[in-house]
Parts: C-alpha cells; sequence; structure tokens
C-alpha cells in the first residue's frame, strides 16, 4: 500500500497537495498515513476533506482496521485536524523531532475502523 495521492481542487484541479501512506501491516491491517498541504491552501478544508475521504477509502473499500499519524508537538493545524477528524492521541515521543533548531515531542495519533464516522 504504501503509495501518495495528489490532492486537488475539483473545480479547477489545482495541485492543492498530498496524502502519502506508508508502514503497511497486512497482519494488523493498519497503515500510517501523511500529508502536506501547500501554504496558499491551508485552514480551508481541503486537507480535513480529502483526509476524510481517504479514511473513507481505507476503512470501507480496503478494509483496514487502523490507520496512524504522526506530528510534531509544535503543529497546531496537524494536531486540530487529526482531533476534529476523529484521531485519538496514542502517546508521545518525547524530543523527537528537531524543527527550528529545538527539540520537540512527537505526537502519535490512531483511528480505528470502529471509531471512524465517515
Amino acid at each position: 500500500i504504501p503509495c501518495a495521492y495528489a490532492m486537488r481542487r475539483i473545480a479547477d484541479g489545482q495541485f492543492l497537495g498530498e496524502f502519502s501512506l506508508y508502514g503497511y501491516n497486512a497482519k494488523n491491517r493498519s497503515v500510517g498515513v501523511g500529508y502536506f498541504t501547500g501554504k496558499d491552501y491551508r485552514q480551508q478544508g481541503y486537507t480535513k476533506e480529502g483526509l476524510s475521504l481517504l479514511m473513507d477509502y481505507l476503512f470501507q473499500v480496503v478494509g483496514l482496521n487502523k490507520v496512524v499519524a504522526e506530528t510534531g508537538a509544535f503543529n497546531q493545524g496537524s494536531i486540530a485536524l487529526l482531533k476534529a477528524s476523529g484521531f485519538q492521541q496514542d502517546g508521545c515521543l518525547r524530543q523527537h523531532q528537531l524543527y527550528e533548531g529545538v527539540l520537540h515531542d512527537r505526537l502519535l495519533f490512531s483511528l480505528l475502523a470502529q471509531d471512524w464516522q465517515g
């Protein structure tokens, strides 16, 4: 399953960002998800909508049980997106991510198929 999906606006095909899948585990039916949204397209609901469509696909079509995501503790936008999408924080890797010369915590989140509200 490791792959990347382009996020494009339907109206004009404008490239907005991407989603990537990594760490697929067939036995546990899980995968990690990462995302990037271009600066000009953040805070407009595009990433939340794209993540929702991807979760529908992964849970309903692929049949996964769990999707995991990680983000730096400094990334309040990403934390808010994950929580608003139903992800729960599972843990914290302390001082795990160097950002602007400072080591920050890395937060671990997951979403289970049984909790997905799609």
